[in-house]
């Protein structure tokens, strides 16, 4: 024999679904609920619990459906406490630390998109900085330069330039590229050192970079 019915955990109150259950199942697992709010509650059964006790159809709170829906990977949803649960090992909640603090060391290493050079602020993102490499790469062979050559500074202002400018210019933009670089490995690694013995998950989940 089998039962048309909503189905959930008769101890937790958590909807599973509406389908057919066989009679030996609904008893040993499931319940239920009363007839007519079926199709009610299949279609709510994210936003919906079952009291166990009087079989009454209840909300998740909205604190609760915000809880529910930001669950991130090892923490579960218990019922029947309706409270967020985290099953993550030390372990892994440290990896995930780590790699959150390897992906914004990254994140900023990248960003990088000026500098300053002679009083001005240039351009010094990927595309800026390849055209500074092929223009130093020039001014070392001595390139003929145009006449009444000049390079556009970040704010659009044009500033006249010789070959010895360019060389100059080029090394004030690697030493400010490498100086942003080695500030956000060391803050990185002071970040990660912070993750090192014996902490909680909630204060491994902390860890991240300063605003």
């Amino acid at each position: 024999m089998s039962s048309d019915c909503t189905f959930f955990d008769k101890d937790t109150g958590e909807i599973y679904g509406a389908g057919s259950v066989g009679d030996d199942t609904l008893e040993g697992y499931f319940q239920a609920v009363p007839p007519g709010v079926r199709l009610e509650v299949a279609a709510n059964r994210e936003m919906q619990y079952i009291d166990v006790q009087t079989l009454e159809v209840l909300n998740y709170t909205g604190e609760e459906l915000a809880a529910r829906r930001a669950l991130r990977p090892g923490w579960v949803w218990v019922m029947p406490q309706r409270i967020a649960v985290d099953q993550r090992t030390q372990g892994q909640a440290r990896a995930e630390a780590l790699a959150r603090v390897n992906g914004e060391r990254d994140r900023r290493i990248a960003a990088f998109d000026r500098f300053s050079f002679n009083g001005a602020v240039y351009d010094g993102d990927a595309a800026a900085k390849e055209n500074i490499t092929d223009a130093a790469a020039g001014a070392a062979d001595d390139q003929a330069l145009p006449e009444g050559f000049t390079w556009r500074t970040f704010d659009n202002q044009d500033v006249p330039m010789t070959n010895a400018d360019i060389l100059e210019l080029a090394k004030a933009f690697r030493a400010a590229a490498n100086l942003h670089k080695f500030t956000m490995h060391a803050i990185a690694r002071a970040l990660k050192d912070s993750a090192e013995g014996d902490l909680t998950n909630a204060q491994l989940d902390v860890i991240n970079w300063p605003l």
